[in-house]
């Protein structure tokens, strides 16, 4: 026969253990959670990708002409819109691509970013910097939009100082 404060312990004890397994079970529940929210996290990002390559960068693209012919004009009407293209622009996540500096370094000539539309002699940088931009390239994530126009860096020759005689 078992006296009542067995019983008790052996009360108490069932109860210990079924909060421990709700306690588990509630442990593996948020572990699930977790890792169904981060896989619909990133599904969310692939087709916000696949949106933004599909179907925003068209758009986009069509765009930038627009943006370049206005940017030179002066006028209020064409500062406004201007002003409104490049708001929509942050607001998708295009952005321009760097070209000019990179902290105190000139940026390095990347061909998936830039085309080398020319370059330039010289012999204070290293070759293969960007010394000017001549037309402003776009992003859109990881998506070109258009590649940025830029003088790219070279060496001088040891020609291009000698004089011909003759």
């Amino acid at each position: 026969m078992t006296t009542s404060s067995e019983d008790a312990s052996i009360e108490v004890l069932g109860e210990v253990r079924a909060l421990r397994d709700l306690f588990h079970r509630r442990l593996l529940n948020d572990s699930a959670k977790a890792k169904a929210i981060e896989l619909l996290r990133e599904e969310v990002e692939f087709q916000r990708s696949g949106l933004a390559a599909t179907v925003l960068a068209p758009i986009f693209r069509d765009l930038i002409p627009i943006l370049d012919r206005l940017m030179p004009l002066q006028d209020e009407v064409s500062v406004s819109i201007v002003d409104e293209l490049s708001e929509l622009f942050e607001r998708h996540g295009v952005r321009r691509i760097p070209t000019l500096l990179e902290g105190d370094e000139p940026v390095s000539f990347d061909p998936r970013h830039h085309n080398g539309a020319r370059s330039q002699d010289c012999s204070d940088l290293p070759p293969n910097r960007v010394v000017a931009e001549l037309r402003t390239g776009y992003l859109l994530g990881e998506v070109v939009l258009r590649p940025a126009d830029v003088v790219v860096s070279s060496r001088p020759t040891a020609a291009a100082g000698l004089a011909w005689e003759g």
